[in-house]
């Protein structure tokens, strides 16, 4: 059993603006960044990495930092983003960024996210934990929304949008019940802020997961061509080594809180 899903595995701020906004978390992943494009009807953009595509299709992921935002509403900088392909992956899942609507007032959004980030020495520039940003309600009434992948591991996307445009929520809520996917969001319950999970429907839930599992079995057959018998040993044995992390990092966090060496 994975263990529960807390606020603080998301956000660092104990009363981040989200709480305040239309908003929904859920597995981030290519599927989810193409959901957010159909309901927005948006040409997303990596804030604030250039483009790595010019109006030649020229490809140079070290361009220059200034290069105009707008450039990744480009068909080859769109394949990049919504593929992902490397250069894409690598910023998505091994970076803090987000996506914003490329449409975005440039100027206005840097005025209100610089001081939150810092030049790295590859020129990119990368804003530290935007979810957590107090001035996320005015971006966004520029942006309209924001997809954020979160968590240590960007394993989820946060989907935020200005109180406007609350109806993309329900659509991806929408989405979510029909591929079984399960969601969550922030509430807050006197002084404190929790997690509500929400979960897909049974039968889409039970369908979402034999197509996983089917994948999953027919993906190992064609890398390692493992044999039926020995998979279940082993798939028994990376769930006890999961549960262990898991322990491993409550007690951390536990010592951490408590001041006690780790």
């Amino acid at each position: 059993m994975s263990a529960p899903v807390t606020p603080d595995l998301f956000f660092g701020s104990d009363r981040p603006a989200a709480l305040q906004m239309p908003h929904l978390i859920t597995a981030f992943d290519a599927e989810l960044m193409a959901r957010v494009v159909y309901l927005t009807q948006s040409a997303p953009g990596l804030w604030r990495l250039p483009a790595p595509y010019d109006e030649a299709d020229v490809y140079d992921p070290w361009r220059d930092p200034e290069t105009r935002f707008s450039l990744w509403n480009l068909p080859a900088n769109q394949a990049e983003l919504l593929a992902p392909g490397r250069f894409a992956n690598e910023a998505l899942f091994g970076t803090n960024t987000i996506l914003l609507d490329s449409a975005i007032d440039e100027k206005a959004a840097i005025a209100l996210t610089e001081a939150r980030g810092r030049r790295k020495a590859n020129g990119g520039f990368y804003v530290e934990g935007l979810q957590d940003l107090p001035a996320l309600p005015q971006l966004l009434d520029l942006s309209r929304w924001a997809l954020i992948p979160v968590a240590p591991d960007r394993s989820y996307g946060l989907f935020v949008t200005s109180p406007a445009q609350a109806h993309w929520v329900r659509g991806l809520e929408e989405w979510c019940d029909r591929v079984g996917r399960t969601r969550h969001r922030l509430v807050l319950s006197g002084d404190r802020v929790s997690i509500v999970h929400e979960n897909a429907p049974s039968e889409a839930r039970e369908r979402a997961t034999a197509q996983m599992i089917d994948q999953f079995l027919g993906k190992l057959g064609r890398y390692f061509g493992l044999e039926e018998a020995l998979l279940l040993p082993r798939i028994q044995e990376r769930i006890v080594a999961a549960r262990q992390l898991e322990q491993t990092v409550a007690q951390l966090k536990r010592n951490e809180s408590s001041g006690l060496p780790n």
